[in-house]
Formats: C-alpha cells, structure tokens, sequence
C-alpha cells in the first residue's frame, strides 16, 4: 500500500470517527433538548392548573368583599334607624363570613425549590411567572392579612349585641348559623365603636374588590400566555 493510500485511510477513518462523535453529541443534545422541552410543557400546564384553581380562589373571595361592601353600606345608612330585629341580622349576616385565602403554586414551588425554573425558555414568560407566583400572590397574602385582623377586631366590638345560635343537629356553621341581636337596632347601632367595626368589614371589603382586580387580570395573562406557550 503506497504512503497516499494509507493517509488517506487514515483520514477517511478519522473523519468517520468524528462523524460518528459529533452525530452522536448532536443526537443527546436533541434528546436533551426535547425532555427539557417536554418538561416544560409539562410543568407549565401543572402551572395552568393552579392558575384556574387559584382564579376559584380569588373569585370566592371577591363574592364575599361585595357582599361585605354592601353590609357595610347598609349599616352606615341605617344607624340609629328603626329597623325590625329580623331585617336588621339579615343585612348584616354576611359581615360574620371569612373566606379563607389558600395560594395555589405547587407546580411552581416545586420548579423553583428545585432550581429549575431555567426550563422555562421564554425569558418574559419566566419574568412573569416569577411575578405572579412571588408577587401578586403575596400581596393577596398580606392584604388578607390585614382583612383578617379587621375582621377579630370587629368580632369582639360586636360581641355584645350578637349572640350566636346554632340549631340542633346542623351539619354546617355556614348553612345553618343565625344570629341574634340583643338590643333593639336603633339603639346598637348609635354605639359608635359598633357601628364603626361594621362599617370598617364593609371598607375592607370593599378594598379587597379594588385592590383584587389587578391580580385577577394578572392571573387571565399568565394563563393566556402559559396556554399560547405550549400550543
């Protein structure tokens, strides 16, 4: 075999030797590329879920800042009025209901504890994540919060003209409790300290159906665009 011929065996072997490595890296880096993407598509459609469940979430809680907002307003109306007993616990009834926030982030959570939220390749669909999941929701947090506070101060100002009657064999505080008022309402409701702890329900009512609107847009975005993202 002449010098030129073996040389060339040489590199005809060499090259398909590095054909064959750079196929081969190129192949992983595809499969790599493809279970990171159908991570991706994965985690973001868990991450739908929460949306929705947490859109549930922030629906129930708007439900009961209005009906808040419209005892509250009702009281500040009808202070020192003559209103029968019966009239009067009916209009004020829904003051004594708490909704209770619970944030829906699993999905979440587990990408960024685990130090993956890299796998999110869209950057502004990242940032916007990050900003509902950490931001948005913990300004519901704290403003629930503060809703909550408002709501013991005012169970205590009110304790003296409301007694709490349940019926035998109810099932369900929520679907069975009524209230009492010990005095006549034209008389409660001249005690400044107890109309002001039901007007101040009505106010943070009204204030979690203000402050509420943003988030809940910012939860339709997400979903629109985790929704457009994985399509």
């Amino acid at each position: 075999m002449s010098t030129s011929s073996h040389w060339k065996k040489i590199g005809a072997e060499f090259l398909a030797i590095f054909a064959g490595v750079v196929l081969g890296l190129l192949a992983n880096s595809w499969r790599q590329a493809h279970e990171d993407r159908v991570q991706e598509s994965f985690a973001l459609q868990e991450m739908a879920a929460d949306l929705r469940a947490d859109s549930a979430e922030l629906a129930a809680i708007d439900r009961r800042a209005r009906q808040w907002d419209s005892a509250g307003l009702w009281v500040a109306r009808h202070r020192g009025a003559a209103v029968a007993g019966d009239s009067a616990v009916r209009a004020v009834a829904p003051l004594f209901h708490i909704y209770v926030y619970r944030p829906q982030r699993a999905a979440y959570v587990g990408l960024r504890d685990a130090a993956e939220l890299g796998l999110i390749r869209d950057r502004a669909l990242r940032r916007q994540v990050v900003d509902y999941f950490e931001t948005q929701q913990a300004y519901v947090e704290s403003l629930y919060q503060w809703v909550d506070k408002t709501f013991s101060d005012a169970e205590v100002a009110t304790r003296p003209y409301f007694r709490l009657s349940v019926p035998t064999g109810a099932r369900s505080l929520r679907d069975h409790t009524s209230f009492e008022l010990l005095r006549p309402w034209a008389e409660a409701s001249r005690d400044q300290e107890f109309t002001a702890a039901l007007i101040w329900l009505g106010v943070a009512g009204a204030t979690e159906a203000l402050r509420f609107q943003p988030v809940r847009k910012a939860n339709a975005a997400l979903l629109t665009a985790i929704r457009e993202d994985v399509q």
